[in-house]
């Protein structure tokens, strides 16, 4: 599905995240009894050898520093909040830097007088009329912010406590508030290097033949979320001389999914695991990047989706997302989809290591699963709650495991093949799915999955 942006989120800097759908190529899944759609030890150092290597110059050798991955972002060390404990029914639901403050997002099951009396406790602002204060504006507004002068270990912070949405894709709803504590960082360089360490500017080369990309001119953001394990960076430039130039450009040469004219929207097309949304503000003569990464617990700066040779024939990729390349033939009604072991596995076992095809003839869906290192063929055709199938052994040349019994079977099948000129009933489907293999792509089924699973 489509991250579109709206403007609501543009105007709050960090687009809300719409529920991710997993693309289903197979229709909605098949089934094979309904078509669904060195060891190292420590080691004192000889008296005779030094304890650190030195370069020639006598300089210790740099050590290698390496790449953060977004989820680091709600870890010990990026946490300014980590020293408390919060209580019973309090979850961090996300984490984020922007414009050196840190912020940490949780969601607070109990009575909104209970919590912001908890909140203010531990900001410092414990006097009961300030207390209740809070709870009026909380009341009358659904939000108060609560200003502390300081909290714990020295740390001076803020907090925004909210009504809670059934709706917000961020959390997981309970009967309670939101809180959103902030803090000023001191040194804020290891939380840029972990915006600089996952933006990745492959999914964006497009783009960089109109503007700069780096550095990023404007302010820039990191938006984690825990309970959904997947993260956004947010990237402002405000150095580019003509906005509505470089739209227009734009527009008119690159690949896009959709355009939004209320707001100045551009959503590109998915880059694997990443999706990148463009807002160009005309009238403040800045762009803005709102980059979307799958996982928190991966790290993005260098990713680069993984391509199957199967591309080149007009299959697409959702090997990342789904185990999986298809090809769709919508002139004739038809989906191919192919899974190997080297992209992992499906949902379901039958979905694995195998070319499946998918067709509508006379309201059924025939389904047929080819299994290379089998040899075996499985056929089904479902219309409405009616169902027969049955396996082709291509060594032996022999149909067997017809359910739910051969006379039905036959019945069926003569059904799905109505009008057609069939010599054999049972050689009908799969005949179909080796010559349509053949003439759009000049080979076999089975040079087809070696291809996919060629390097």
């Amino acid at each position: 599905m489509i991250r579109k942006v709206n403007g609501e989120a543009i105007k709050r800097f960090f687009l809300v995240s719409l529920v991710i759908l997993m693309i289903s190529v197979l229709g909605i899944g098949c089934s094979p009894a309904k078509v669904m759609e060195t060891e190292t030890a420590e080691t004192e150092p000889a008296a005779t050898e030094p304890a650190a290597v030195e370069s020639q110059e006598g300089e210790q050798p740099t050590p290698e520093v390496s790449a953060g991955l977004p989820s680091d972002l709600w870890g010990e060390e990026m946490n300014l909040f980590s020293n408390i404990a919060f209580p019973e029914g309090y979850a961090v639901y996300a984490a984020a830097f922007e414009n050196n403050f840190y912020y940490l997002y949780l969601t607070a099951q109990g009575k909104p007088e209970d919590i912001i009396t908890y909140v203010s406790e531990i900001m410092g602002d414990n006097a009961q009329e300030s207390i209740q204060q809070n709870i009026d504006l909380f009341s009358s507004d659904g939000f108060v912010a609560i200003h502390g002068s300081e909290i714990k270990d020295g740390l001076k912070a803020e907090c925004d406590i909210g009504t809670i949405r059934e709706d917000d894709y961020d959390y997981d709803y309970v009967e309670g508030c939101t809180l959103r504590f902030r803090a000023a960082v001191d040194d804020p360089s290891d939380y840029q290097k972990l915006i600089e360490d996952n933006y990745n500017l492959n999914s964006l080369s497009d783009v960089a033949h109109f503007f700069d990309l780096m550095p990023i001119t404007g302010i820039s953001r990191i938006y984690v979320r825990k309970n959904r394990n997947n993260a956004q960076i947010d990237a402002v430039y405000n150095h580019i001389e003509d906005v509505a130039g470089v739209l227009k450009d734009m527009k008119s040469s690159i690949e896009y999914e959709n355009f939004d004219e209320s707001i100045n929207a551009m959503n590109l097309p998915y880059y694997g695991e990443i999706q990148n949304n463009i807002f160009f503000d005309v009238q403040n003569n800045s762009i803005s990047i709102f980059q979307y990464l799958s996982h928190s617990d991966q790290n993005y700066k260098d990713y680069q989706p993984v391509i199957s040779n199967l591309a080149g024939l007009g299959f697409e990729n959702y090997i990342e997302s789904d185990a999986l390349c298809s090809y769709k033939d919508e002139a004739q009604n038809l989906s191919i989809a192919i899974n190997i072991p080297q992209w992992g596995s499906r949902p379901d076992q039958w979905e694995n290591n195998c070319v499946v095809f998918l067709k509508k003839i006379n309201d059924y869906l025939l389904a047929i699963w080819y299994y290379p290192d089998e040899g075996k063929y499985k056929v089904q055709a479902d219309k409405d709650d009616t169902s027969a199938s049955y396996e082709y052994l291509v060594e032996t040349g022999k149909f067997d495991s017809e359910q739910p019994d051969p006379q039905t079977v036959r019945a069926h099948f003569g059904e799905v093949y109505s009008g057609f000129e069939v010599k054999d009933l049972y050689m009908e489907g799969i005949e179909q799915f080796q010559n349509y293999v053949k003439d759009a792509f000049g080979m076999s089924i089975d040079q087809l999955y070696a291809l996919a699973a060629q390097d």
